[in-house]
């Protein structure tokens, strides 16, 4: 039986060891490339994903691989045949890059066998290299053959002369080679071609040379003839410009005179217009002006006759205006007096009918006091400064005065009813 030290041991190992692990999976499952790099991953024979400077995360069974991204160059040198049968050596470069479209980058590192840089081989000088020493020999060859194919069906001259139709069928021919490689042809260039039988070249350079020297010549003579012509050509044409010069020179007068004269017609033409235009131009003005003039006045005279209407139309609703007005404040006055005549007779008749209805006691004394402040406002309005009172019998010289009053009152009112004074002003 184990321990309980060894059992708590081997937790803690497996403890520390589960992290360790977890560590060195996720760096092993993950992987990433330059940004000058491919990377691809495959599984089960087939391209899951590919691309340049990417990151993928791998599971077991998946092959990585990655390899660069920068452009190829591969020379060659070429000793061909031409279409003449003659010998010609053919050197130059071409460059290319692994093809981005669909599974080129499978394709170039399944049939070509391009550097893996996760397993790189001892022999690899450069990480930037695709292939190894005998993978770019065989390459080398596969482009030296096409060339000299291509080489076997131009002449010579075109090979030395016409080269830019040379390098543009040997790179669509290089183009058809390389699509199922996986790889596009990103340039082809000739850097030198020349026979490689020195008495060859050393004939076609004669050859070349009196050519040169032969349409050196044809030129100059054809420079000469072409400048003896124009010297011809120049004289004829300045004779032809004089003799041209002095009959213009005539006929230009002749020309000129007749402008002139025919300008001093069309101007006096445009004077004895422009006096005719004048004239009708001022007959219209007047006609214009006693046209406004007469209009001016039938206008001042309506004008006139609209504002004595006005006038008129105004005094009379000013007229109409007062007599409403004046029946208006007449009708109002009556109204007025009509109701004062009313509220006099209302309030007559209510004392009439107070005083009916009061006691006999009461109207003798308020009779007695309105005689007595009667009196006393006679005897204010008197002109007496010193007055005496003689008394007569045994009656007061009020009671005498009452009934002084009370008798001419019955002599001048017998046929009216006394008029009693209100309760307010008895004495």
């Amino acid at each position: 039986m184990f321990s309980g030290s060894f059992i708590s041991n081997l937790f803690w190992l497996l403890l520390l060891a589960v992290p360790v692990f977890a560590l060195l999976w996720a760096r092993w499952s993950f992987v990433a490339s330059q940004p000058d790099e491919w990377l691809i991953r495959i599984r089960d024979g087939r391209l899951v994903k590919a691309g340049v400077g990417i990151s993928i995360w791998r599971r077991p069974g998946d092959l990585i691989a990655r390899f660069s991204s920068t452009i190829q160059r591969v020379g060659f040198k070429v000793d061909s045949l031409t279409q003449e049968s003659l010998h010609v050596l053919i050197e130059g470069f071409v460059l290319w890059s692994v093809s981005p479209t669909g599974e080129g980058p499978f394709q170039a590192f399944r049939n070509l066998g391009v550097v893996n840089l996760n397993d790189p081989p001892r022999d690899l000088l450069s990480k930037k290299h695709l292939l190894t020493k005998q993978q770019y020999c065989a390459f080398q060859g596969v482009f030296s053959a096409e060339v000299q194919r291509y080489a076997a069906t131009a002449s010579l001259d075109e090979l030395m002369l016409g080269q830019d139709k040379f390098v543009a069928g040997v790179q669509e021919q290089l183009i058809n080679v390389s699509a199922p490689l996986g790889i596009r042809i990103e340039q082809f260039q000739l850097l030198q071609v020349q026979p490689v039988d020195p008495a060859l070249l050393r004939a076609l350079s004669t050859r070349y040379e009196e050519q040169s020297r032969e349409n050196a010549a044809q030129i100059h003579l054809e420079t000469a003839e072409r400048m003896k012509k124009r010297e011809i050509d120049s004289a004829i044409s300045l004779a032809k410009e004089e003799s041209n010069a002095h009959r213009d020179q005539k006929s230009h007068a002749a020309q000129v005179e007749l402008e002139l004269e025919q300008r001093r017609a069309e101007l006096l033409d445009a004077q004895n217009h422009v006096k005719h235009q004048q004239l009708e131009h001022e007959g219209e003005l007047q006609m214009e002006k006693i046209e406004i003039e007469r209009k001016t006045k039938l206008r001042v005279q309506e004008i006139e006759r609209e504002r004595q209407l006005a006038a008129e139309a105004t005094s009379q609703e000013l007229t109409e205006a007062r007599i409403r007005r004046e029946d208006a404040e007449a009708k109002a006055k009556q109204a007025r007096m009509r109701e004062e005549a009313e509220a006099q007779r209302d309030a007559m008749m209510a004392v009439n009918s107070a005083e009916e209805k009061k006691p006999q006691a009461v109207r003798e004394y308020e009779l007695a006091r309105l005689t007595t402040e009667q009196i006393a406002q006679a005897l204010a309005s008197l002109p007496i400064k010193e007055a005496r009172w003689m008394t007569v019998g045994s009656e007061s010289p009020i009671a005498t005065i009452a009934a002084a009053i009370t008798e001419v009152r019955n002599l001048f009112g017998e046929n009216h009813p006394p008029t009693t004074p209100s309760a307010g002003r008895a004495a």
